[in-house]
């Protein structure tokens, strides 16, 4: 897996409890366009950033507490 895209897995994982959450801030933090974001996360994972992230909040709260 790019190393982007595993950062940026990473940085949606530590902010997932973000209501202001936007695919531009975490496209910043691995220095990458939004777009080009996109793409290597649907290339790479076969899934759209949003739909991981929503994926993740989902696993997140299924934990025991």
């Amino acid at each position: 897996m790019d190393s982007r895209v595993r950062d940026a897995c990473q940085y949606i994982s530590d902010h997932l409890a973000d209501s202001h959450f936007d695919i531009a801030s975490v496209a910043q933090h691995v220095c990458l366009s939004p777009s080009r974001l996109s793409h290597l996360f649907r290339q790479q994972l076969g899934i759209s950033v949003l739909s991981w992230r929503e994926d993740q909040r989902i696993s997140q709260a299924k934990l025991p507490a």
